[in-house]
């Protein structure tokens, strides 16, 4: 349960990583 909830921390992690890139 605790990987689903690290996969998602984490696709959310890169989706603002690619907003805030230039």
């Amino acid at each position: 349960m605790m990987r689903a909830h690290l996969r998602h921390t984490l696709d959310a992690i890169t989706n603002i990583a690619s907003i805030l890139e230039p």
